[in-house]
Order: C-alpha cells, then sequence, then structure tokens
C-alpha cells in the first residue's frame, strides 16, 4: 500500500511540475545532467543479477533534435560478488518527436569484481556500446525530467560479456 501512494504521489508532484512548466527554452547550448536507477547486469555466464545503475552527461545541443554528449555509466552489483561495470561512451540523443528520443552510444569501458580472499579481479578496456530510448518532462525553463529504458553491452577480455540496464 505505501508503495501506491509513493507513486501516486510522485505522479501528482509531476503532474503539477508539468502544469506549471515556463514557456520551454530550447535544447540549443551546453548541458549538463545525471541518472540514477535500478536495473540488472547479465553475465557471460548466464547469471541475471540485480543492480544499481548511475550515470553522469555533458554536452550540447546542436539544434532542437540533436544533442552530443559524452555520458559515463556506471553498474554496481547489488551483492559484494557481483561486477561492477564502468563505461565511457560518446552519444547521439536524437529527438524522433516532440519529446521522445533514443540515444545510441559507443565508447570503452572495464569490469572489476571482488575475490574471495581479499582484493580485486579487474579487465582490461574494451568495448562499450548503449541505447536509450526515453521521454522529455520539461518541468521548467532549464529542467527537465527524462525517465528512461537503458541497455547496454560491454565486451572485454576477447570474449567476456557484459550487458547492463
Amino acid at each position: 500500500m505505501k508503495k501506491e501512494w509513493f507513486f501516486l504521489s510522485l505522479l501528482g508532484l509531476l503532474s503539477v511540475g508539468l502544469l506549471h512548466a515556463e514557456e520551454r527554452s530550447d535544447r540549443k547550448g551546453f548541458f549538463i545532467g545525471f541518472d540514477v536507477g535500478g536495473g540488472g547486469i547479465h553475465l557471460s555466464d548466464g547469471s541475471n543479477l540485480g543492480a544499481f545503475l548511475g550515470g553522469f552527461k555533458i554536452g550540447g545541443g546542436l539544434n532542437e533534435r540533436v544533442l552530443l554528449m559524452y555520458e559515463d555509466i556506471g553498474a554496481v552489483g547489488f551483492r559484494g560478488d557481483v561486477p561492477t561495470i564502468a563505461a565511457g561512451t560518446f552519444a547521439v540523443q536524437l529527438f524522433v518527436a516532440d519529446s521522445f528520443y533514443v540515444r545510441p552510444g559507443v565508447g570503452l569501458g572495464w569490469a572489476e569484481r571482488d575475490v574471495a580472499g581479499g582484493g580485486t579481479l579487474s579487465t582490461d578496456l574494451g568495448l562499450a556500446a548503449g541505447l536509450a530510448v526515453g521521454n522529455e518532462w520539461r518541468l521548467t525553463r532549464r529542467f527537465a525530467l527524462s525517465p528512461e529504458a537503458k541497455f547496454g553491452t560491454l565486451r572485454v577480455n576477447g570474449g567476456n560479456n557484459f550487458s547492463y540496464g
């Protein structure tokens, strides 16, 4: 019951913010942002594990429909034996409708895992690729909330694949 009230309250706050949002400014120019959420990590051995996802974005808008950015993505497992994944991608966010967007990106990443008896095992740098789809909700002229679904994959050490999202 508490979860339902929480989500209804959140929806109410977002609705009020949307109704009272100032006139929207354009997307051209410098921007900075962050994201947090939950998801999972899929390992090469077939295991699926829960994870906390977070990231940081910095970039610029070329026009109303195209944003270029660097996106730093991290996935940290809920348990200690789950690997930590970090990736840095260069991405293009394309607004295919008024506020709906897709964001493909490519870059480099690595993974790290705790080892029994102490210490960590790290991978070499590998190829990272990601895709996000979302919807931008303008709350004020300079602030937007953008819920999105994100999927990424990381290939390291010649054949180990990690998927996250």
